[in-house]
């Protein structure tokens, strides 16, 4: 086992100098954690070994998905009920894209297991530039979906969902999905040119911005 982890692979970083809890990521994709043995000796202890691992596009999402754990309620039930509109949504011709999104970087190296996650460890349009050239002929919706790769759980900010998509200059399709949407979330519209669709969970609000 790698007692010592070089994660930017020019110095290294002694047990010693660190504070219990602190995780940093290690080569090959590696995480580990500072942890104390029986004789109180702080060590490096192999935390995962997948960080940034597993981004892709999905079709279906199991119900039972260990990674979904770390969800509310609310974030649950509006998750699977924005899933479940893919059927209706195709109606129209949209395609609702699904992408679980690997974070890439730690923005503190220096945390603790209890920590908490930052936005900008996941490279936002990661999932808009991995869309194939075939899909973009197409009318869609985008979303991304975190997956915190350190605790393999997925995460959702700020009580919002939010969406992009590729239709703004159609205004017959726009109004097809907003009137599905309609069917499952209040919306309000501000009538801004942005190609973004932002689900509120806290209080079930659906807002285009």
């Amino acid at each position: 086992m790698v007692k010592n982890p070089d994660p930017h692979e020019s110095y290294n970083y002694n047990p010693d100098d660190e504070e219990v809890g602190t995780i940093r990521i290690g080569y090959n994709n590696t995480i580990w954690i500072i942890e104390k043995n029986k004789e109180f000796k702080k060590y490096w202890k192999l935390f995962g070994k997948n960080f940034s691992v597993g981004s892709k596009f999905i079709t279906k999402l199991d119900k039972k998905d260990n990674r979904l754990s770390n969800l509310t309620s609310d974030e649950y039930k509006n998750l699977f009920k924005l899933i479940n509109l893919k059927k209706e949504l195709l109606k129209y011709g949209v395609n609702l894209l699904i992408y679980i999104l690997t974070d890439w970087q730690i923005t503190d190296d220096k945390i603790g297991s209890n920590y908490i996650r930052d936005q900008n460890d996941w490279y936002k349009s990661e999932g808009w530039e991995k869309i194939p050239d075939n899909k973009f002929d197409k009318p869609f919706i985008l979303y991304s979906l975190r997956l915190d790769t350190i605790q393999q759980k997925f995460i959702i900010f700020d009580d919002i969902i939010q969406l992009e998509y590729n239709f703004n200059e159609d205004e017959k399709i726009k109004e097809n999905v907003l009137k599905i949407l309609r069917k499952n979330f209040i919306i309000e519209y501000s009538g801004n040119d942005l190609d973004l669709i932002t689900i509120k969970l806290n209080n079930n609000n659906c807002v285009i911005i």
